[in-house]
């Protein structure tokens, strides 16, 4: 959960907007006196996701405990 900085929260679509677009694609695209640079433009939480997969993967962590940190169900071998 993230909060604003009254301590209130701060909806998903809130820190799309405020936060999470800011630092990806730059302040400077959003036209904000800011100025930070780009990280990634056009990546997404779903990308996010995608590359945690990846890595976890390519560090040979078990199928079970990718579902775990991803929150998903196991994939069960077929009998």
């Amino acid at each position: 959960m993230f909060t604003a900085p009254g301590g209130t929260w701060l909806w998903r679509s809130t820190f799309l907007r405020r936060v999470f677009r800011l630092a990806v694609d730059g302040s400077e695209a959003s036209g904000t006196k800011a100025g930070c640079a780009a990280v990634r433009p056009g990546l997404t939480f779903h990308g996010l996701r995608h590359s945690h997969t990846t890595w976890l993967i390519a560090g040979g962590a078990p199928e079970i405990v990718q579902a775990r940190r991803l929150g998903g169900a196991p994939v069960l071998p077929q009998q």
